[in-house]
């Protein structure tokens, strides 16, 4: 399994960074934060700055980001159409 998400990672993020599948590498990407926040940076507290362990801060930081960026390239048929709040009936 390391192996898998390793190559995954090392190939992936150039393709990530050209914009192509990000859709799917995004919530790769997100599902394997979200666990390492479960398995390992949670117990350590929430910091992870100075405090000498590794905190879930900044991997929040991260799932939230990559959240932000996969949500922009979603698929036509996952997408909801949004209406300005100007244009509401």
């Amino acid at each position: 399994l390391g192996w898998l998400i390793t190559i995954v990672e090392a190939l992936g993020a150039p393709l990530f960074a050209m914009g192509r599948l990000v859709f799917p590498l995004g919530l790769f990407y997100t599902f394997v934060y979200i666990m390492a926040i479960i398995f390992y940076h949670a117990p350590n507290g929430w910091y992870s700055s100075g405090s000498g362990v590794d905190g879930c801060e900044y991997a929040v930081l991260l799932v939230g980001a990559l959240l932000l960026v996969t949500t922009q390239y979603a698929p036509a048929w996952i997408t909801v159409p949004s209406h300005p709040f100007w244009q509401r009936a």
